[in-house]
Formats: C-alpha cells, structure tokens, sequence
C-alpha cells in the first residue's frame, strides 16, 4: 500500500517546487502530473526533481500520438528525470487500433530510456497489454470495489503468464475538499461522462464518475474517503482537485493524504 500526489501538467512551476519537499515529507511515494493539451508533465515532473531527494515521479499520462515513443529519450534527459526515480506514464490517445502502437512504444521508451512504464488503460484488452508488457497500469475514475477487481484480474493475467516481475497497479482517485472544490470536481466528472469510451465505463460499473471520486467537507473526512482504496490496490493517487491553484489548497490534500496514511497504518 503505497500513496502519490497527482497534480495537472498545467501546475505553475514555482507552486510544484514549494508542495513537493511537502509532498515528500508527508510520506507520499510518488509524485505524479498527468498530462494535458496546453501543459507538459515533463516540466512539472522536472520542477519536482529538483527540490526532493526520493519520491518517485510519474506522467500520469503522455498519450504516444502526442508524443511518439522514439521522442521519449530526448523529453526525459531536458527533464533531468533520472532512471532510478522516474517512470514514463503513456497512454493511446486518439490511436483507433492502439495495441500494437502501445506495446512497440513500451518497447522502445524501456530500451532507450532505461525508465520503467506504466500504461494508462481503461478498455480490457489495454489493461492485458499492461500486465504482460509494461511495468505498471494506471486506472482512472474507479470505486474501490472496481479498482480490487482490476488489480485481481491482471495478477492473475501475470500469473498465467509466468511473469514474476514488480508490478504497480495504480489508479487515480480524485480528492476535493470543500464546495468550490467539489463544484469543479462535479465539472469535471460530467466532462468525463460525455465520453463514448468514459461512459460505457460509468456503465458497466453502475454509478456516475463523481461517486468515484472523495468530495469532503474537511481533510479528517477526505483522508477516510481514500482509505477503502488503500486495500484495493498497490498504489493510490490522490488526484488533487482545487478550486483556486494556492499553497493553501494544496497543503490541505497534502494533509489528507498524510492523515489517511497515519489512519490505515493504525487499523
């Protein structure tokens, strides 16, 4: 049971070097920025190399039709993101027949970067690719229930396979804390759920994307809300969501995730 802080690729620089030292202290092992059109994870990843010591950093992800794989070595070395700490987060994009596209793109970034990777997968057939190709997958909008049940499923994937090797089943799990926050936490959801591919998702699981998510009044009643998912995976994102991009903000989801930590420990 592990826990990262998940910020946007779009984070101003200067805030990700002052909560990262913060992030580090407070006992999260991974510092991930996931990656949007108009911001790079890249630079807010190597905002954050540059003022903690061990705290793994992660794109959570970079979609291989924005950034091709053999493009990958180049991004990694400008970000000064060291082998030893960092995995490369990719993901299919806008790909209409992503698998092969995928799996030679693991291929390519293992090779030529030494980087561990970590797919982004929502559909079955990705998140097999994962389990047998890559490092680590990365889940998104999930209920603990659902987020045990895909972690089961691709140990088992590994099992068959015979593939003894580290793997980190992760998952985004979105955190907002107070009403502005939880009023963009709504928005975003319901952007999610316009989704072909998001919303058959929403689907088959039985609930709407915003009861995935951690909406609280405090940081004692957001640190409870991550701590059913502790138990269903190898790694927990606690997907920062804010309404105004503060220190304050911030340091409040830092605490929640320090809180769920100290309380999952102590149960």
């Amino acid at each position: 049971m592990t826990l990262g802080f998940g910020v946007t690729g779009s984070t101003d620089a200067g805030l990700v070097q002052r909560i990262a030292p913060k992030v580090e202290e407070a006992g999260f092992s991974f510092f991930w920025s996931n990656d949007i059109p108009g911001g790079s994870s890249f630079d807010v990843l190597a905002a954050a190399a540059g003022v903690t010591r061990e705290i793994n950093l992660a794109n959570g992800v970079v979609p291989i039709d924005r950034v091709p794989a053999d493009l990958w070595k180049d991004r990694v070395e400008r970000a000064g993101l060291a082998p030893d700490r960092y995995h490369a987060g990719i993901g299919s994009g806008q790909l209409k027949a992503p698998l092969e596209p995928v799996c030679e793109a693991i291929e390519t970034i293992t090779r030529e970067t030494g980087c561990r990777v970590i797919v982004g997968a929502l559909r079955a057939r990705m998140r097999r690719l994962a389990a047998e190709h890559a490092d680590g997958v990365l889940l998104n909008w999930l209920t603990a229930e659902a987020a045990a049940d895909r972690r089961d499923e691709m140990r088992a994937i590994r099992q068959e396979a015979g593939i003894s090797e580290p793997f980190l089943a992760a998952a985004f799990v979105r955190v907002a804390i107070g009403d502005a926050a939880i009023a963009r936490l709504r928005d975003e959801a319901s952007r999610y759920e316009s989704y072909p591919s998001y919303g058959k998702h929403f689907t088959e699981m039985g609930v709407g994307a915003f009861d995935t998510a951690v909406s609280a009044s405090s940081v004692e009643e957001a640190a409870d809300g991550l701590i059913p998912f502790f138990g269903a995976l190898d790694h927990t994102v606690l997907r920062c969501v804010v309404a105004e991009e503060t220190n304050d903000e911030y340091l409040r989801l830092i605490e929640a995730g320090r809180l769920a930590l100290e309380r999952a420990g102590s149960v």
